[in-house]
């Protein structure tokens, strides 16, 4: 019998060919005009010109060396849920190196997310990735060789506390089918399964208020994504979710090889499931029958973080109810405002 193929390979193929795609002349290309494109409206500040040139830099170099995550549909679910529907809402924080669980990373949604752009325009988002970024205004070379990740983080922080403008480049990807552009891919006779988006400098310390209108004034639409990504990543550190890493097959080491592609493990991030009560620790008394599975509401709710000295969102959701081989629903929730 022939072995069930496992979901999170997706993360891993279309990481991959990402990767291996903006590595291509065809890649270069699409990120060169990409680029073009977004300095247009900045001509009068060169500054902001090239730190947006280095960060698109750094955005196609080093997707190869980030780390793949696979995010379940249920663990989608969980997101849409606390993003939307949690009471009090999630309030956007400043982004701090331990906001992310690696600093190259690349997560690939098992179902996309349906979002709007600054110009109200749906669009996907199916996976993001992510590279740090360091001051443009550092003309000296970065030698400093650092071999374990907490020393990483902590030089981090006090570049941060010197003031030094370091961050991450983050990448919005989108799937390329059913888009408008597919002249493109008839003429190239290649078609990637998702293609970069949006490329955006984001700052350890930056606050969403620094983010959500460009130097001119005009809104660049991060209300649509910053929460949805900032979320994702607090949820992946938290007791609710499960993350466990898997090891590549061969044959796609071998490829990722050819590529120059570490061969890193693929993190795999799902719901954690009810206790069992079998093994004594469920709940005492009669069972209880449902025919899906389902959360009791969740909130946010601010966590001391001594080492950081500050206030930090955590999510606290009550539990899932039902029995694991249930389908999850989560039914939509209306709210009506009033003046």
């Amino acid at each position: 019998m022939a072995a069930v193929r496992q979901h999170w390979r997706d993360a891993v193929e279309v990481h991959t060919e990402a990767a291996h795609w903006a590595a291509s002349d065809l890649g270069t290309s699409y990120f060169r005009h990409k680029f073009q494109h977004d300095v247009d409206e900045y001509r009068a500040y060169p500054d902001i010109v090239h730190m947006v040139q280095m960060m698109y830099t750094a955005a196609r170099h080093n997707v190869a060396q980030a780390v793949p995550f696979f995010i379940s549909t249920e663990m989608g679910m969980l997101i849409e849920h606390a993003t939307y529907n949690s009471e009090p809402p999630f309030e956007p924080e400043p982004l701090f190196p331990t906001d992310v669980l690696e600093l190259e990373g690349f997560m690939y949604f098992e179902k996309p997310f349906q979002i709007h752009d600054r110009f109200g325009r749906p669009f996907e988002i199916a996976a993001v990735s992510w590279t740090a970024f360091f001051d443009p205004e550092d003309t000296k070379k970065l030698e400093r060789i650092l071999t374990r990740d907490d020393e990483v983080r902590e030089w981090l922080q006090t570049r941060h506390e010197q003031g030094r403008n370091d961050g991450l480049a983050v990448t919005l990807w989108s799937p390329t089918s059913g888009t408008e552009e597919h002249e493109i891919w008839e003429t190239t006779g290649f078609r990637p399964r998702i293609v970069p988006t949006h490329v955006t400098p984001w700052m350890w310390g930056m606050e969403f208020g620094e983010n959500d209108v460009t130097i001119d004034g005009r809104p660049t639409g991060a209300e649509h994504w910053w929460k949805l990504v900032q979320i994702t990543w607090r949820l992946m550190q938290q007791h609710i979710v499960v993350r466990h890493r898997e090891q590549i097959p061969r044959p796609l080491r071998r490829e990722r090889s050819r590529y120059g592609i570490p061969p890193n493990d693929c993190v795999v991030v799902t719901l954690r499931r009810e206790r069992n009560p079998e093994h004594g620790d469920g709940p005492s008394g009669e069972e209880a029958h449902y025919s899906h599975r389902f959360f009791r509401r969740g909130h946010w709710r601010n966590q001391w973080y001594p080492s950081e000295k500050v206030h930090r969102q955590i999510y606290i959701a009550r539990t899932i109810v039902g029995d694991e081989s249930l389908p999850l629903i989560i039914k939509p929730h209306a709210y009506t405002w009033t003046r």
